[in-house]
């Protein structure tokens, strides 16, 4: 082999080392990237699994908003409802004693009391005729005997509503 040969040879081993690096290099890029590819497809895989549970949150918010504007209807319309009974009990009469026909009242002495006769009179109008009568009392409808019961009770609950 003369000089010239060698040259070539030596450049031709050169250039497989050369060849042979750069394959390597190749290499470890290449490994680089299957890393990052199975990095990403798993990150692809959890966003796909984040979408998910967004698209169900997202559906839940919806169902949510829909039985909200739901409620805030029926609360409108009860509303309104409340308004209107509240209307029509404020032109309703409030109960009145049939001896002085003023209103009772929850407390004090216009305080409805109910006879054993099962009328009702204000506390005033009781004491007015009991002492007319040294403390008897007959019924002013019913002119029946009759002792105090104590408070009636299904009317000052009437007030309270």
């Amino acid at each position: 082999m003369g000089d010239d040969d060698r040259c070539k040879t030596g450049i031709l081993i050169r250039c497989l080392g050369d060849l042979q690096e750069m394959e390597d290099g190749y290499l470890r890029k290449m490994e680089v990237m299957e890393k990052e590819q199975v990095a990403a497809e798993k990150r692809l895989v959890e966003c796909r699994e984040d979408v998910a549970k967004l698209r169900a949150e997202n559906a839940q918010l919806a169902t949510d908003i829909d039985n909200l504007k739901t409620a805030t209807e029926n609360t409108g319309r009860l509303n309104a409802e409340i308004a209107q009974l509240r209307t029509e009990l404020s032109a309703v009469p409030r109960p009145c004693c049939a001896v002085c026909h003023d209103s009772y009242a929850s407390r004090g002495p216009k305080k409805p009391k109910v006879c054993s006769c099962l009328h009702t009179y204000c506390g005033a109008c009781i004491r007015e005729i009991s002492s007319r009568h040294n403390g008897e009392m007959k019924c002013p409808e019913c002119v029946a005997d009759v002792r105090i019961l104590g408070t009636n009770f299904g009317i000052t609950n009437a007030f309270r509503s």
